[in-house]
């Protein structure tokens, strides 16, 4: 694929984690200037800056008493499908990448002081494209790292995990991940990352988002309303349970849920990923929990 960079910058990394880099070489074209446009009046002569990104008067969304109103504006960082979701904060002079998805971003490829960053940014796009080198080696996220070994298939799989809100994986706990998910009897076509709630534990049950259930229900059909749950240990023991799909697509794990959790230890705020695998019956789910941390 070949890319054209309307503009581009190297960035040597330092101890900050937020980025503060000059205003003008990331800027495609105009896209976050403001522009000078006729507004509908019967003056001809009359003009007003705008801003172009949200078409409000520069005074207004530069507001002096807080910060631009456009400042929120998505972008995204690739390594092969791997996107992260971060936020301008720009000045006259300056802008600075801030948000969770930049820290994801530093923690998966291990960002570290002196680093050298090559940002650019295409044409017309808000979307970034970043390569990241340390003593002319690129960096490769530790998410690849972890996955080394696996084939395409199961990649593909762990890839495309579903992970709660504000959880960031460490390298130890991706590979703690990676080497539960599969085995002689477990092939799983959905995981998520959550952290177990009071609710969670106290209850006789958990919910599951509806994101999971779409997904498991895209590689293996639609779920029955109801079914049943072969929750399974570490050793491949088993507890029979049962689960529920509500009305607004939710999944509820119950029946021995309580039981397997209580044989599994598991704590409020342990991190587990929930590994699940549809069974040759077409009304049973296979699931598993692993204790990341």
């Amino acid at each position: 694929m070949t890319l054209f960079f309307l503009s581009s910058l190297v960035h040597r990394e330092t101890s900050s984690r937020s980025p503060l880099l000059p205003r003008s070489p990331l800027l495609p074209g105009s896209n976050l200037r403001s522009e000078t446009i006729r507004p509908k009046t019967m003056d001809d002569d009359a003009e007003v800056d705008r801003c172009r990104v949200c078409k409000h008067e520069v005074v207004v969304c530069r507001d002096a008493q807080g910060p631009p109103c456009h400042a929120g504006i998505p972008i995204t960082k690739f390594y092969r499908s791997k996107m992260y979701e971060v936020t301008f904060e720009c000045s006259d002079l300056a802008l600075q990448i801030v948000g969770e998805g930049w820290q994801q971003l530093l923690d998966d490829y291990v960002v570290c002081p002196g680093d050298m960053m090559y940002i650019y940014m295409s044409n017309g796009s808000y979307r970034l494209s970043v390569d990241i080198k340390r003593d002319d080696v690129q960096n490769i996220p530790l998410t690849y790292v972890a996955m080394r070994g696996l084939s395409r298939r199961k990649k593909k799989i762990i890839n495309k995990c579903i992970i709660t809100r504000g959880i960031h994986l460490k390298y130890s706990e991706m590979k703690k991940m990676v080497r539960n998910a599969f085995g002689p009897t477990k092939s799983p076509c959905c995981v998520l990352v959550h952290r177990m709630s009071n609710g969670d534990i106290s209850a006789r049950y958990m919910r599951i988002p509806k994101r999971v259930v779409e997904r498991i229900e895209k590689k293996t059909g639609t779920l029955e309303e109801e079914g049943q749950l072969v929750l399974v240990n570490d050793v491949d023991a088993y507890v029979d349970g049962r689960y529920k799909k509500l009305t607004d697509e939710r999944l509820v794990l119950q029946g021995g849920f309580r039981t397997y959790a209580h044989l599994l230890g598991l704590e409020v705020d342990d991190l587990v990923s929930i590994f699940f695998q549809k069974v040759e019956d077409p009304a049973a789910i296979k699931v598993w929990f692993t204790v990341l941390s």
